[in-house]
C-alpha cells in the first residue's frame, strides 16, 4: 500500500525526519488524506492496549516487528 517499500522507514530520531521519509513515498494526491489514514490506523488498528496486528496492512514496516527495536 501507498508505495512504501518493505524495509522499515522508522529509523530516525525525530518526528520531522520520519515525516520527510514518509512524504517521499506518499503520492502528492494522497498526502492530505494520508494524515487522516495514519490517525485512523492508530485509533482503530494499532491501539496501545490491544493492537490488531493480524489486521494491520503495515506489519512489514512495523517498528514492533523490527529486530532490535526498542518497541518490541
Amino acid at each position: 500500500g501507498l508505495g512504501i517499500p518493505a524495509e522499515p522507514l522508522f529509523r530516525s530520531d525525530t518526528p520531522l525526519k520520519v515525516e520527510k521519509m514518509l512524504v517521499k513515498h506518499i503520492p502528492a494526491e494522497d498526502l492530505a488524506r494520508a494524515h487522516h489514514w495514519l490517525l485512523l490506523h492508530g485509533r482503530y488498528v494499532c491501539t496501545s492496549r490491544k493492537p490488531h496486528c493480524d489486521k494491520c496492512e503495515l506489519s512489514n514496516i512495523c517498528p514492533k516487528k523490527i529486530e532490535n527495536s526498542k518497541l518490541q
